[in-house]
């Protein structure tokens, strides 16, 4: 029986190792939304999103100072990960900028057009840009790893 024993903790052991393995090579800011077995089909299945919620979270929005004309924004809002609410009660600040994950937000990218989002009272306006310009960028950065 002890051996049957040791052998189901190691087997268990071995599990969450594995899984927890498995999660670690997937960009962090995509577990905030995903888990590693949507995450692995979507990579499977659907290589062209998986890499565009790749970059969506890396290099798919910046931050630029508020423009001194007219713009049509969306105020940036928290959003909490479990419930789908706003979370009205955070204020913005410089952390938030260099730790920014966009899926942590009300951040959504449209096919054709980038979309605008105040930052609170920061001054700052956040960018998140178009589908479309996000797959040309991905498609960019290959041709150029292929010439290296």
């Amino acid at each position: 029986m002890d051996k049957i024993k040791q052998l189901l903790l190691v087997l268990l052991l071995v599990s969450f190792t594995s899984i927890s393995l498995f999660a670690q090579n997937f960009n962090e800011k995509l577990l905030v939304k995903y888990d590693a077995e949507s995450l692995t089909q979507m990579q499977q299945n659907n290589s062209g999103e998986f890499e565009l919620v790749n970059y969506f979270v890396d290099k798919g929005c910046y931050f630029v100072d508020m423009p001194d004309k007219p713009i049509e924004y969306y105020e940036l809002e928290k959003i909490d990960p479990v419930t789908g609410e706003s979370d009205f009660s955070f204020d913005f600040n410089e952390f938030d900028f260099d730790n920014f994950n966009p899926l942590e937000y009300n951040c959504v990218f449209d096919q054709s057009r980038s979309n605008y989002y105040k930052v609170g009272n920061t001054g700052k306006l956040l960018i998140v840009l178009s589908r479309s310009d996000m797959e040309n960028k991905i498609e960019n950065e290959k041709r150029v790893l292929q010439n290296k």
